[in-house]
């Protein structure tokens, strides 16, 4: 295993309570129906998805973050089901999910400022009710 590889793991624990802390200001300030659904106060905070519906599109919702700045991606980036050509009705949650979510950056060294501009970005957003 390289140096910089047990460095990290060296500091997972410091990594878990800095994305914990972000998480928590993220469930106080951003809409409860965003972030209610999915993310949960036990996860380990590798994604913070938001659970968006009514006229969500992916691509139209990047553009607009890309706008500010932010690089967002969808929850989930590939079904696995979809991979091996099962059908989707075969997996529906699986395919919501797919279809429904948004993950928001939520990494460890993310700064107060950033922070705050992806919680503003996401509260204008929901005022667009996802236009195209």
């Amino acid at each position: 295993m390289s140096k910089l590889a047990i460095t990290q793991l060296d500091r997972y624990s410091i990594f878990q309570q800095k994305r914990k802390k972000i998480a928590q200001k993220y469930f106080r300030e951003l809409p409860l129906k965003l972030c209610t659904k999915i993310a949960s106060q036990k996860s380990s905070f590798y994604r913070f998805p938001l659970w968006i519906e009514n006229g969500y599109k992916y691509e139209t919702t990047r553009s607009f973050f890309e706008k500010h700045n932010i690089a967002v991606r969808r929850g989930v980036d590939e079904l696995l089901h979809q991979k091996y050509k099962i059908n989707n009705d075969v997996f529906p949650n699986a395919e919501n999910c797919f279809t429904c979510t948004l993950s928001i950056p939520i990494y460890a060294n993310l700064s107060e400022t950033s922070c705050d501009q992806i919680i503003q970005a996401v509260k204008e957003f929901e005022g667009t009710k996802y236009e195209a």
